[in-house]
């Protein structure tokens, strides 16, 4: 799912993450891989956020789909582990036309 700016940050503020920019150069690989999301790096890797399904309050999961190599210099793919976060995504500013 893709989110604008007022989404990106309060994500941002509730895990931790900073979101990965649209002209970021892995940007076009990682939607090829992943789909069309915003992509949030943290400390241990790549996530991406999930809607929850049922969610009458528009929250969603945090996954995680690449961690960091032992270097930290580099992302491995993973299958995705869903976290246990779950974080608010509640506000009229989200792409609702965006893939999830």
């Amino acid at each position: 799912m893709k989110f604008q700016t007022e989404i990106k940050d309060r994500v941002e503020e509730q895990i931790g993450a900073e979101a990965l920019p649209d002209e970021h150069p892995a940007a076009p690989e990682l939607k090829e891989i992943f789909g069309d999301h915003t992509f949030f790096l943290d400390e241990e890797g790549l996530n991406i956020i999930v809607p929850q399904p049922a969610s009458a309050n528009a929250s969603g999961n945090v996954v995680k789909v690449a961690s960091w190599t032992e270097s930290r210099e580099e992302l491995q793919v993973h299958e995705p582990q869903i976290q246990p976060t779950v974080i608010d995504i509640a506000s009229g500013d989200s792409d609702d036309d965006s893939v999830a």
